[in-house]
């Protein structure tokens, strides 16, 4: 039965602005987002595991950049996180307080990925340290996957990639402008467009315009955490000192006898109480 064109057309009309849709709702992947969740931090030991949610990409591999105090913490072991895939065994290198790992999926997954499983050793039972987790290149199996971060910064670990040779056995930022980078080492940025105008006070317009891409894909915090193990009740500091100088009538409700709490992890808490901001 034939309809008039009237009807036809509107029909249509409305057919293509309904695929049209759902071609660009499946087109326009989000973000990824890489973040770090710990997990075990009884006795000296402190495990932590790292995280990449994809959303309906796939996780084809990924070069990452774990900042760490290698004062009090000592890098012990890592593994495949508890999402399976991974053709081998996930490269690292640990270099002083950083640890650069890579890794590359035999069978990329998606959704949220359980990326990688890292331990170190602390010094202490009682510890406060920051981690840094920056994001070198997350990878569908063809192209780069967008990033979520929250800050820039360049890093030790950024200037020695700029320097590393290529494919042309050039270094990916000349020697010159990589030394006019070393000045903003460590100063962190929340801002992209703050970022690349202080490139710009620093290398020149034409340096930034060259070098931009490289060095943003380098410098990409994708979080920051401050991860505690075991602290004691910062309240009872006082009553430990009391304690452990053996003076009568005082109590350290924290301590027990397995705790095997000595004066270096009291000291350890009035460290922490220095750098606590006013309530």
């Amino acid at each position: 039965m034939d309809y008039p064109n009237h009807i036809k057309k509107p029909n249509c009309i409305q057919a293509i602005i309904v695929i049209l849709f759902l071609f660009i709702k499946c087109g326009i992947a989000s973000s990824a987002s890489v973040f770090m969740v710990a997990h075990d931090t009884s006795g000296t030991e402190l495990t932590i595991e790292i995280f990449a949610n994809v959303g309906l990409e796939y996780l084809g591999s990924y070069d990452l950049v774990i900042n760490f105090n290698s004062c009090a913490l000592q890098f012990k072991s890592i593994r495949s996180g508890n999402t399976l895939g991974h053709i081998s065994a996930p490269k690292y290198i640990v270099d002083e307080r950083v640890l650069k790992v890579s890794g590359i999926y035999k069978n990329p997954p998606k959704d949220e990925v359980s990326v990688l499983i890292i331990t170190f050793q602390a010094s202490s039972g009682c510890l406060s340290l920051p981690f840094d987790l920056f994001v070198f290149g997350l990878l569908n199996t063809d192209r780069e996957l967008p990033v979520d971060v929250i800050g820039f910064e360049i890093t030790d670990a950024a200037i020695k990639r700029f320097q590393k040779k290529q494919y042309d056995y050039l270094p990916l930022v000349d020697e010159d402008t990589i030394e006019l980078i070393k000045p903003l080492v460590g100063i962190r940025f929340d801002n992209k467009d703050h970022f690349v105008a202080r490139l710009i006070e620093t290398i020149g317009e034409q340096k930034t315009n060259q070098y931009q891409s490289d060095i943003i894909t380098f410098s990409r915090l994708a979080t920051q955490t401050n991860i505690s193990m075991n602290c004691l009740d910062l309240h009872d500091i006082l009553d430990c000192l009391k304690y452990l100088t053996g003076h009568e009538n005082a109590t350290c409700s924290d301590i027990t006898d397995d705790a095997h709490i000595g004066i270096d992890d009291v000291m350890t808490l009035f460290q922490q109480v220095a750098s606590l901001p006013d309530r």
